[in-house]
């Protein structure tokens, strides 16, 4: 019920790029303290799913692009101490203290709302996003990911291949890299974004990923016809 909620929310204030859009994002951005007119760039995974490899091709995205900020939810009582490792991480790559931006997590209604103000989320790897990835791509944003061999490296591009978004599955490192760069690039970037976004948000209501009747009807037919296998 939420996602639908925070999605009908999304839409009233206007199409994706609108300028009414872009006010209601500026608003709610506000009141979580972001800076205005910033890329925001974002990742929302659990934090244990981030390791000096993610961050480093993090790191080389947005260390290029001034109006980039870098946007992490911390969880629980840690959340001070691993922020300060970020920041050193950073450091050592060259990103400003300035760049770097910390929300705790919050209740899932608000963190749906969430989902929707960043500009794009990156994804980690080996393990990518699961549910994180639906609800970002739900809201609107694009989700950049790159798969593995295992199944914990593939879901986030299972699920941008079902809703038709190929081009935001990079084949390697340094694609996942240059993909990203041009996604957060100037008025290019901005152009790309608001393409997606409009894709993504048709999408949801017409996409069969979203269809949960229609997953459960699939799934009753795929376990009635492996029955029927073992039993011949």
């Amino acid at each position: 019920r939420y996602h639908f909620e925070e999605a009908r929310e999304q839409e009233t204030s206007g199409p994706a790029g609108s300028p009414s859009r872009e006010e209601y994002v500026e608003r709610q951005r506000r009141l979580l303290g972001l800076p205005a007119n910033k890329t925001v760039v974002s990742n929302f995974n659990q934090m244990y799913k981030v390791n000096p490899e993610t961050f480093k091709l993090w790191a080389d995205i947005v260390r290029e692009e001034e109006t980039s900020l870098f946007w992490q939810i911390l969880e629980g009582p840690q959340g001070e101490r691993i922020s300060r490792r970020y920041e050193l991480h950073a450091s050592a790559h060259r990103i400003a203290a300035e760049k770097l931006f910390w929300t705790y997590k919050t209740e899932i209604v608000e963190f749906i709302r969430r989902c929707g103000l960043s500009d794009i989320v990156l994804d980690t790897f080996p393990v990518n996003a699961h549910t994180v990835a639906m609800d970002v791509l739900w809201m609107g944003t694009p989700l950049l990911s790159r798969p593995g061999m295992l199944f914990a490296s593939r879901v986030a591009s299972s699920i941008l291949s079902s809703l038709g978004q190929t081009q935001l599955i990079a084949r390697n490192e340094e694609d996942f890299v240059e993909v990203g760069k041009r996604l957060i690039a100037g008025q290019r970037g901005r152009e790309l974004r608001r393409t997606l976004r409009a894709d993504l948000e048709r999408s949801r209501w017409t996409s069969s990923l979203y269809n949960t009747r229609l997953g459960v009807r699939k799934l009753e037919v795929a376990c009635s016809l492996m029955w029927e296998l073992y039993c011949a």
